[in-house]
């Protein structure tokens, strides 16, 4: 079980104060909650008993904020690295559903270059009759790319590719597993919660369809307190999509299980 730190209490000498905050407790409770996406009773119950922090007294804080040295009136201020360590360490599970990848990817560095190049004029190509008036349907630009791709790939290669995209489909994300994965992205203020992605007219069916299609990683945070109950927050990282050096284009980039997507090496 996690042992709670000894903290640094009440008052010190005022010339102390600067330092302190600049060395060891440069972040405020209220960061944390900014940092986390979760409530201040959340940070005091379940983060900071295990973090070293200090309390200034409502009456000093505001003393020291008036005299420009601390720029906010929070009386408690927490050591960063502690916050950082008690939430990574508290990770349960890392795992992704599917993967966003690009044709580009699935290429011997050999064979990049000539498909680049072929891809690229496909590409003009469209343009070029949507520029003179001539619509042209999605399906036929998703098919004559897709058809730049397989030219290039192996025959297993290309029937898992179709097997996958008949799969994969955002309203029946529970038949696709959860597949464990290591952490790519322990720099926390990059991780998002659902609640934190809606805006006005969104519901949670729209996020989590979102972040089936984006390929994005579930991180689940799970601390018990001193109290032994246990505070879970689930988390989503969305990798960036890698399409290869010098490879601008991402409209042949695809959804895959991502159980299966090893399986196209």
């Amino acid at each position: 079980m996690r042992t709670t730190k000894k903290h640094l209490l009440q008052e010190y000498d005022w010339d102390r104060i600067p330092q302190l905050i600049q060395d060891e407790y440069s972040m405020t409770i209220r960061e944390c909650c900014q940092l986390l996406k979760v409530s201040r009773t959340w940070v005091s119950r379940f983060i900071r008993p295990y973090c070293r922090y200090i309390y200034i007294a409502p009456k000093m804080a505001a003393v020291l904020n008036y005299t420009g040295v601390i720029d906010c009136m929070d009386s408690v201020w927490m050591n960063k690295e502690d916050v950082y360590d008690v939430v990574l360490s508290s990770i349960s599970s890392v795992t992704r559903q599917t993967i966003v990848y690009s044709g580009c990817q699935l290429l011997p560095s050999g064979m990049k270059r000539g498909y680049l190049s072929a891809y690229e004029r496909v590409c003009e190509q469209l343009k070029k009759k949507a520029s003179t008036g001539n619509l042209l349907d999605a399906s036929l630009i998703k098919k004559e790319q897709r058809d730049v791709l397989f030219s290039y790939l192996s025959e297993r290669q290309i029937k898992l590719l179709q097997e996958a995209w008949r799969t994969v489909d955002v309203t029946h994300r529970s038949i696709t597993p959860h597949t464990p994965v290591i952490l790519p992205c322990k720099e926390i203020s990059n991780w998002n919660s659902v609640h934190d992605m809606k805006t006005y007219g969104d519901n949670d069916e729209m996020i989590y369809r979102g972040l089936y299609k984006s390929g994005a990683i579930k991180i689940v945070v799970s601390v018990v307190g001193e109290d032994s109950c246990a505070g879970e927050k689930v988390y989503y990282y969305t990798p960036a999509l890698s399409s290869g050096e010098g490879y601008s284009y991402v409209l042949d980039a695809g959804v895959f299980r991502y159980e299966e997507f090893t399986e196209l090496y």
